[in-house]
């Protein structure tokens, strides 16, 4: 699994010298997904660029939407978690996992755009097997690559979601 993570990284800079000046160069986001066994539920971090779910929000919405600013619109909680619940979606035993939103802040200075996001499921138990869906900006950008961390107790294990192949078995 590693290689072909490796191969996609390298894709996806070298993608980066052939987009527009006006445009960021990689287009990704990353969820990490770790089982919490004190409050038996699943915590998730989704690290994604604000600039782009602003462009998506504002195509939606047709109104412009700062996110992780000091001008952050007051609706950016009900729109990111409207967005997430459509464009990534868990399963447990074909029943899909219902999960809330906890709250988002901006990255570090080196990470400016970078948005984080934190969402907790409802308390269930811990799967063999959980199905993810995402397909976060998968509709807006081409080239955009969704990468998931799945923690578990021997390691984390990687997959990666793109335009045509979103849904995935995590074991």
């Amino acid at each position: 699994m590693s290689v072909i993570f490796f191969k996609t990284l390298i894709y996806a800079m070298f993608l980066s010298f052939t987009q527009p000046k006006d445009n960021h160069p990689i287009y990704i986001s990353n969820t990490e997904i770790k089982y919490n066994n004190k409050s038996e539920s699943y915590e998730i971090s989704v690290k994604i660029f604000a600039d782009d779910l602003e462009k998506v929000f504002k195509k939606q919405y047709k109104e412009e939407i700062e996110l992780g600013t000091d001008r952050e619109n007051p609706k950016a909680k009900e729109y990111l978690t409207s967005y997430l619940k459509k464009n990534l979606i868990f399963y447990i035993d074909n029943k899909q996992l219902d999960y809330k939103y906890i709250g988002h802040e901006s990255g570090e200075k080196s990470e400016m755009f970078a948005m984080y996001v934190y969402l907790e499921s409802k308390k269930c138990n811990k799967s063999i097997v959980l199905k993810v869906s995402n397909s976060i900006l998968l509709s807006e950008l081409n080239n955009q690559l969704n990468f998931i961390s799945l923690h578990t107790n021997s390691g984390v294990k990687k997959y990666i979601c793109r335009k045509g192949d979103s849904v995935k078995l995590l074991n």
